[in-house]
């Protein structure tokens, strides 16, 4: 039996998140494998009767009031998969003892985020929690490879390169799936697109004070907005008060829907700050945008692994340039992310097939 520690992807309706993503794609690796989902929390989550679906069981414990139970799982399961450093702090007393049986997917720098934060009580929780698992996984999986040098920096000497996984978050189905998709004529305008949350962490007031500017040269530019359904009504006070309305559409969509609006548009906004955060992360969305077509906008090009595969971008600057963006130019810059695409999802099926191969001997 193979045990995750994570929510069940299954119970996730509308996915919109990266960690939501991540943990769907690493589950259909293991369709036909038995798999227990242990979601559990320090505070709430009174027992509920388990719940079987097909070959997945689904746990919902408190660690307090269940803890036995979890500890028969670990047990009995033949690996356990930890997504996030956040999901290891549950079971932080018994990493050494699943030293053979551990694997743990580290979706980011989860302790340097969190003290970026403001929260460093938390922060060193969790940085005592990363360095437990680390220094006793069988196998560390990462998005890239930028994650994977910074961990064998951090760690130097007790982790070695044959136990990390390069393993990117592309699917094989959305590579390409935008190459065929039909972009707007140059008759109808140019379409930018932002989609995910909002906040300081997004650069979202820059992306909107960006659009006004730009948006007062340039009549051949329109854009949608797209945000958590909690967050339109400010969106949208916004983009009154910038007085974009009927230049920018804002509103909220399901994540299906939302790529649906990548096949169509041209360019879409991923403005990070060039901080160790975002240099070894591979934002959800950067991929989407260059799967689908979608040229980003970015304030550090810097991000994630795809500086090195020399990918085709966009900055604040090149919006107010006729010469830079353009439908001739955005179409040569589209081709050439989609082979960088196609070279990473390759990567990512290697990798997929490496991991089932581990699991399933």
């Amino acid at each position: 039996m193979l045990v995750f520690l994570s929510h069940y992807p299954g119970d996730v309706l509308d996915v919109r998140d990266g960690m939501s993503q991540r943990i769907a794609a690493i589950d259909s690796i293991f369709k036909d494998v038995e798999r227990t989902y242990l979601h559990i929390s320090f505070r709430g989550h009174k027992r509920q009767r388990a719940r079987t679906q097909g070959l997945v069981r689904v746990e919902t414990l408190n660690f307090y009031l269940h803890h036995w139970s979890i500890v028969r799982y670990l047990r009995r399961a033949r690996f356990v998969y930890v997504h996030s450093i956040h999901n290891a702090t549950f079971i932080a007393p018994y990493l050494k003892f699943l030293r053979n049986r551990l694997i743990v997917d580290l979706h980011g720098i989860v302790p340097e985020e969190t003290a970026f934060l403001g929260k460093p009580a938390w922060a060193r929780v969790l940085r005592f929690a990363e360095e437990v698992a680390v220094n006793n996984s069988r196998l560390i999986v990462v998005v890239t490879q930028r994650m994977g040098e910074h961990l064998l920096k951090k760690y130097r000497g007790d982790v070695l390169p044959s136990e990390i996984l390069l393993l990117p978050n592309v699917e094989w189905r959305e590579t390409g799936a935008g190459a065929s998709r039909a972009k707007p004529t140059a008759h109808e305008g140019i379409r930018l697109i932002y989609a995910g949350t909002v906040g300081a962490w997004q650069n979202t007031d820059l992306m909107l004070r960006t659009l006004a500017r730009v948006m007062a040269i340039r009549a051949d530019l329109r854009a949608c907005v797209y945000v958590h359904p909690d967050s339109v009504a400010s969106l949208e006070g916004e983009v009154r008060r910038l007085g974009l309305n009927g230049r920018v559409t804002s509103g909220s969509l399901p994540h299906e829907q939302v790529l649906r609006e990548y096949a169509k548009a041209d360019a879409g906004f991923v403005l990070r700050d060039d901080i160790l955060l975002n240099r070894v992360a591979m934002p959800t969305k950067l991929a989407e945008y260059m799967s689908y077509g979608v040229v980003p906008i970015v304030l550090s090009p810097d991000l994630g692994d795809f500086m090195r595969y020399e990918y085709r971008y966009l900055t604040i600057e090149d919006l107010y340039d006729t010469h830079k963006l353009n439908p001739t130019a955005l179409a040569e810059m589209r081709l050439a992310n989609f082979r960088i695409m196609e070279s990473i999802a390759a990567q990512a099926d290697e990798a997929r097939r490496m991991l089932a191969s581990m699991v399933r001997s």
